[in-house]
């Protein structure tokens, strides 16, 4: 209860200080920069880089600086360069992030904080973002502390972790490395239902696995050899209901921040491309 009411007051703080700059970007809007562009929690969209606005290093869209909301926009910065440090694609685009699971202890420390950050966003209302095609894409996990120590304990690797979700549904991939195991894909779909403005239910109806480090495959729809069929009824009996419920702490074009409710940790994960 304490921690509850002590997040209001950071949120109830936070959004007052964002409507005081509201009311002033109203009188006096920064040079360049359209009032149309930005939402409460300082998104700024298809802008560009004129007045104050900052352009993130991918090119997704702008987020806003001082004007609106400096600690979202930091916070991005702050993802996007510990990301881009060793993701990259030789040519300043993202190859991956799910390296940073493995991280060491300051990197995690840079991302646990803008993560931190962003998540301060919790008082803000998602459902028309969470429901509109600009959601549509591959995401992959590049925060999620239980993943880490869940991997730990098994003496294996998680990397990636991705999120797929597209008008049909969504999908769940994640490769594994163990030296009991060996390498594959465990993989899940289903459909994701915006149950309000700020929760996602995510439910799992069709599970499977591939052997094989490049050997990911298409959801075989419950049909095919018998090991797919008893990964699938394993699956089901094991995603009960409170695993599907997911408040969802921030979203944008780019970052998604939403919380594991069973074990109460944040998930971070950055989109990669169209689905």
């Amino acid at each position: 209860m304490a921690l509850l009411v002590l997040n209001t007051v950071m949120c109830t703080s936070q959004i007052c200080q964002i409507n005081h700059k509201l009311r002033k970007l109203r009188k006096d809007p920064a040079p360049g920069l359209a009032w149309s562009n930005f939402s409460t929690c300082g998104v700024r969209r298809g802008a560009t880089n004129a007045g104050r606005g900052v352009n993130l290093k991918w090119g997704m869209n702008a987020v806003a600086s001082a004007s609106v909301d400096e600690g979202i926009a930091d916070a991005k910065k702050m993802i996007d360069e510990v990301l881009l440090s060793k993701g990259s694609d030789g040519a300043g685009q993202l190859a991956e992030v799910s390296w940073a699971l493995y991280a060491d202890g300051e990197t995690k420390k840079l991302l646990a904080d803008a993560v931190t950050k962003l998540s301060g966003c919790r008082g803000q209302d998602y459902d028309d973002f969470l429901r509109s095609v600009e959601v549509h894409g591959v995401w992959e996990v590049f925060y999620a502390p239980h993943i880490f120590t869940l991997s730990s304990m098994l003496v294996s690797k998680i990397r990636p972790l991705q999120y797929v979700l597209t008008e049909s549904g969504f999908e769940s991939n994640a490769r594994y490395f163990s030296p009991l195991f060996g390498e594959g894909w465990l993989s899940a779909s289903g459909d994701y239902v915006v149950r309000d403005e700020k929760t996602v239910d995510i439910v799992f109806n069709s599970f499977w696995s591939d052997s094989g480090r490049d050997n990911l495959q298409p959801d075989p729809k419950n049909e095919g050899a018998m090991q797919r069929v008893i990964v699938n009824i394993l699956g089901r009996a094991a995603f009960i209901k409170p695993l599907s419920v997911y408040p969802v702490h921030y979203v944008d074009a780019d970052v998604v921040v939403f919380e594991f409710t069973i074990l109460r940790t944040l998930i971070a994960a950055r989109k990669m491309r169209p689905a």
